[in-house]
């Protein structure tokens, strides 16, 4: 009988242990899931700042590349500037020098005028005495037709399409 008794004893404990084990309540069992869930926890928090420094090295990049892109497109409209600039400058040019009578010294003043023009009125062009009166208004200044403009305004805009769909073209955003 002793025999019977030792095994009903032992089955009535390993039965009290599953239930313990289903419920949860068995110590060796919450022993192991705590450490479980530490380890869970742990490779959570790495996880996260994981993704915080990736996240940060995402948005430094990005900033970079819109710095990038803003200092390109900056560049790249001072050269359209100065080279339109540069083209309209020696279409005055012609245009000044087509109606210029016979003599050379008024091709001299008006260049002088031009380079005063692009300077700006601080810029000292010459020593001579300052005038009381205002210089007259120059016919070159509207001597440019309407079709000259308008090729001007066309390669203006043809520039500018060309800026923004090689931006378009690479990924880059001119928005800030």
């Amino acid at each position: 009988m002793d025999t019977d008794d030792t095994e009903t004893s032992s089955l009535s404990e390993l039965t009290k242990l599953i239930e313990a084990v289903e419920e949860g309540t068995h110590e060796t069992y919450r022993a192991r899931v705590e450490q479980l869930e530490m380890q869970m926890e742990e490779k959570i928090r790495a996880a996260r700042q994981y993704r915080d420094n990736q996240l940060g090295t995402v948005e430094s990049l990005c900033d970079a590349e819109q710095k990038h892109s803003r200092d390109e497109f900056e560049a790249e409209r001072k050269k359209f500037q100065q080279k339109l600039l540069q083209s309209l400058y020696e279409q005055q040019r012609r245009l000044m020098e087509e109606r210029a009578p016979g003599s050379g010294k008024a091709l001299e003043m008006n260049q002088r005028k031009i380079r005063r023009q692009r300077l700006g009125p601080s810029f000292p062009t010459s020593t001579t005495a300052t005038r009381s009166k205002k210089p007259p208004v120059l016919p070159f200044m509207f001597a440019l037709k309407d079709h000259e403009i308008h090729d001007d305004l066309y390669l203006i805009r043809k520039e500018i399409d060309v800026v923004n769909s090689s931006n378009r073209a690479s990924g880059r955003s001119m928005r800030g």
